[in-house]
């Protein structure tokens, strides 16, 4: 109940459009700087006006105030981890071993009654800027990562990831920047998104990572991370009869994004997948809607 409540305050609230608006422009008027930097902008963007106060709701007479928190957490270290895949040969158990980076920026929606959680929700972005118009190029070590979600290792700890949906919260965040659509500056793609659309299968993809390990072991020279050109970045539209999950299977611009990470409808409530990115992600963006029985603290 409390967190439909939460929903129906949050939805088409104008301080938070406007917020969001004003993010997207951030990365608009930022498309000739590099990704980090990019992302860096959207970081300062989020902190700026970090308290959004809501409509209070009542329940059996007694009000609740309810408001947004928009927060950042830092972390020590680059955000890169290691992959470890295992290939049952039948006769032998063949090992793939490298180091990817994790992604560039995570985002935490919690909704909280009082000092209890409700309910959490992790979407990890990997940006990227776009090659040439609406055409990009992928990395096939880091999408086997963000596609299949592999046991993977830092620190001498191992990190094992069961029953997760990379549709939900395992997203490409691409930024338009030859392109320049006037509609958004930025769109998200999930995963499976980009590995259907390569024509991928994980035979095909591990195959790939193989070679290159092959190469990697036997060369002195440092082969280059094997890519696919993906093409596909503007934002789609979805047949209203289509399946409902249909919509994790079309760009969407940032800010629809932003609105429905607000409303928890999309990110994984995964415990591993969060431990891990507060311990390796550099920029974590937290959205806390509190709901209280006394007043916000000014």
């Amino acid at each position: 109940m409390f967190i439909q409540i939460f929903r129906n305050r949050i939805v088409g609230n104008r301080a938070l459009q406007t917020k969001i608006r004003r993010i997207e422009s951030v990365v608009r008027a930022n498309y000739h700087r590099s990704e980090p930097q990019i992302v860096s902008e959207i970081v300062g963007e989020w902190n700026l006006s970090p308290i959004i106060s809501l409509r209070p709701f009542y329940v059996n007479g007694i009000p609740y105030y309810l408001w947004l928190e928009f927060t950042q957490k830092l972390t020590h270290g680059p955000p890169y981890v290691t992959v470890d895949i295992e290939i049952d040969e039948k006769e032998w158990i063949e090992e793939i071993e490298y180091e990817t980076e994790f992604g560039d920026l995570a985002l935490i929606v919690e909704y909280y009654l009082d000092h209890t959680l409700l309910s959490s929700r992790l979407s990890i972005l990997q940006t990227k800027k776009e090659k040439k118009p609406d055409q990009t190029e992928i990395s096939l070590h880091q999408l086997y990562l963000m596609q299949f979600w592999p046991s993977v290792r830092f620190d001498n700890q191992t990190f094992v990831f069961n029953n997760v949906a990379p549709e939900d919260f395992s997203f490409y965040h691409f930024i338009l920047s030859t392109s320049k659509p006037a509609n958004c500056s930025s769109t998200m793609c999930s995963s499976p998104l980009v590995y259907t659309r390569l024509g991928l299968t994980k035979a095909l993809l591990v195959k790939q990572l193989r070679n290159w390990d092959s190469q990697r072991k036997s060369s002195r020279a440092k082969p280059k991370v094997p890519s696919l050109p993906f093409n596909g970045l503007l934002p789609g539209s979805v047949d209203a009869n289509s399946r409902g999950d249909i919509w994790s299977m079309v760009p969407k611009p940032f800010s629809r994004f932003l609105s429905e990470a607000a409303y928890l409808f999309v990110g994984t409530p995964n415990e591993v997948i969060r431990e891990l990115a507060e311990s390796r992600f550099h920029n974590i963006l937290y959205l806390k809607a509190r709901a209280s029985r006394e007043k916000r603290p000014e």
